[in-house]
């Protein structure tokens, strides 16, 4: 021992204050109930902290790594590789167990049950049964259960979700199967119950939807993005000068074209955001078109050439009448 060193019994307990040393490259062991409890064990670089079950172990060269407790018979936790970190649980693994104790460290496990957290700073929260690979790096599983992980910067929870690919997010939700992204970067959900999203803690799904909003538009279940158009969340109504309105429309630029996106090779038809507003000055600004305002535009300029229609109908009626009229007249 170096230093002053004091100890005292309380209730049973001993209590040491000030400074224990074991001596040069020796560790230290503290016991309870006659077990190993918690082991300090010397390292050059940094000291390694084994506690819990007597079975848990820390790979010698795994500098700096700490086993905080947990553990038990049959189901030890082990740190393989440097300056990793498990918390506690059962049968939880850290790092790689190959001959390497430096190429998959800064691992950690929170906790849970049957965990392993192979890859080079892949981190697992808790849970049961969930897996970062070697091969991964940065990986994260918050918790859940057989969750697996093997691409790089990825991360997957819930319930059996698989992020194989960098950069990808996987959520699985309660059902007993897998569900994967198949590329990379990609943000994979599945939730039966659907999704919401939203500014406020309202939330509610209308019927049939998928992915519900606190605005009120949602997503069908058949894929039919619907907007909300109640009256009562509208004001400032105006009437439509119906002939104005079509001659704009006749005016107005209508081009087929293709986006400048990567991955979007098809062709699409319609005015220019520019032009839209221009002739309307519709939305918010000159750059995006709302699906209401085109749809709008179409039905005001149906209903004018409905009307023009239905009077041209009249009118040739009218002429058909009178033509009938002048041939069955008798001359003298």
């Amino acid at each position: 021992m170096a230093g002053p060193t004091e100890a005292l019994e309380v209730d049973g307990s001993i209590v040491v204050s000030g400074t224990i040393d074991n001596g040069l490259d020796a560790g230290l062991e503290i016991h309870a109930n006659n077990e190993v409890a918690l082991q300090l064990l010397p390292d050059a670089t940094s000291p390694i902290i084994l506690g819990g079950h007597s079975s848990n172990s820390v790979h010698a060269d795994a500098s700096g790594s700490v086993i905080a407790g947990g553990g038990q018979s049959g189901q030890s936790n082990a740190i393989y590789d440097a300056f990793s970190v498990i918390a506690g649980g059962a049968g939880n693994f850290a790092g790689l167990n190959d001959s390497d104790p430096t190429l998959h460290g800064y691992a950690s496990v929170g906790g849970g049950l049957n965990n392993d957290a192979a890859g080079l700073y892949g981190t697992i929260g808790g849970g049961w049964g969930n897996t970062i690979d070697s091969a991964s790096t940065g990986g994260i599983i918050p918790g859940g259960r057989d969750n697996y992980v093997s691409g790089n910067y990825s991360m997957a929870a819930g319930y059996r979700a698989v992020a194989a690919y960098d950069g990808s997010f996987v959520w699985g939700d309660s059902q007993n199967s897998d569900i994967s992204c198949i590329g990379a970067d990609q943000f994979i959900i599945r939730a039966r119950g659907g999704i919401w999203l939203g500014d406020n803690s309202l939330v509610s799904f209308p019927l049939s939807a998928h992915i519900a909003t606190s605005t009120g538009a949602f997503l069908s279940l058949g894929g039919i993005w619907i907007s909300i158009s109640d009256r009562d969340a509208k004001e400032d109504a105006r009437e439509i000068d119906g002939d104005d309105l079509l001659a704009r429309v006749s005016d107005l630029p209508i081009y087929n074209w293709t986006y400048k996106v990567e991955g979007d090779d098809g062709r699409h038809i319609g005015p220019y955001a520019q032009d839209f507003y221009a002739q309307f000055g519709l939305g918010s600004d000159d750059r995006h078109i709302a699906a209401t305002d085109m749809a709008g535009v179409s039905l005001r300029a149906i209903q004018v050439l409905t009307d023009r229609i239905e009077d041209l109908e009249s009118r040739l009626t009218e002429l058909d009448s009178s033509r009938r009229d002048c041939c069955s007249c008798t001359h003298p």
